[in-house]
């Protein structure tokens, strides 16, 4: 988008990112997808290495035990959990 590169994984699982870049990824941690999961979604986050990663299909364990992966891990990175029915403003 412009100058923006957004990544939007849909509820896949893990798929080897480690030839793209994002600044914007959305990554799917779980529920309602059979192969995704909040490792995958870190998985597919270390590669990428964005600067922002909006959560998606996943129950509420499922991302906040991905916002603890990507803060052990990669603090550089901020994750958004989205609150239904609203809009946020993203700073990327």
């Amino acid at each position: 988008m412009g100058d923006l590169l957004v990544f939007h994984a849909g509820d896949s699982g893990y798929v080897p990112l480690k030839d793209y870049q994002s600044q914007l990824a959305f990554l799917p941690t779980g529920r309602w997808s059979p192969t995704s999961s909040p490792e995958n979604a870190f998985k597919m986050a270390s590669e990428l290495k964005p600067n922002v990663v909006v959560v998606m299909h996943g129950s509420k364990g499922q991302h906040k035990e991905f916002e603890n992966l990507l803060k052990e891990k990669m603090s550089q990175t901020k994750a958004i959990v989205p609150m239904p029915f609203t809009t946020q403003i993203l700073e990327i």
